[in-house]
């Protein structure tokens, strides 16, 4: 999921693919392709990217938790003030996070509603094998 954690970050910040691209000395397509996880970041394109992002490199691994940008980011500091709240850029940039965080609780909610039908279908399972058991 670094992909998506690069994704958000870099929405936050209210770069385009584009410029993020041009700071890695990369195409935009080559960048896209590593934002959607088509192709590997490396070790040194990860710091690259966490410096460009102001974060830590081990921010962007993480599975869960929060990144503290807010001492290197002017435009996420999480103060919401009037200009931003009418700046078509940042609500662009707010619903592109929104629909991503809804996506990955969407995932979360199907991955959850699975383990739980193989956890009951494992304790019918043995709910089956103990009353046969205790028959015997």
């Amino acid at each position: 999921m670094v992909n998506n954690r690069i994704k958000v970050l870099r929405t936050i910040k209210g770069l385009t693919q584009k410029e993020m691209a041009d700071q890695l000395h990369k195409s935009q397509s080559a960048y896209s392709r590593m934002e959607s996880g088509e192709l590997t970041i490396t070790t040194d394109e990860l710091q690259d990217i966490a410096t460009i992002l102001g974060c830590q490199p081990e921010d962007l691994l993480k599975e869960q938790g929060v990144i503290n940008i807010l001492h290197h980011n002017d435009n996420a500091t999480g103060v919401h003030n009037e200009s931003h709240n009418s700046d078509p850029k940042f609500v662009e940039s707010f619903k592109e996070i929104l629909t991503l965080v809804a996506d990955q609780q969407q995932k979360a909610n199907e991955e959850l509603r699975q383990f739980v039908k193989e956890q009951q279908e494992q304790m019918a399972s043995l709910m089956k094998a103990l009353v046969a058991a205790l028959k015997k």
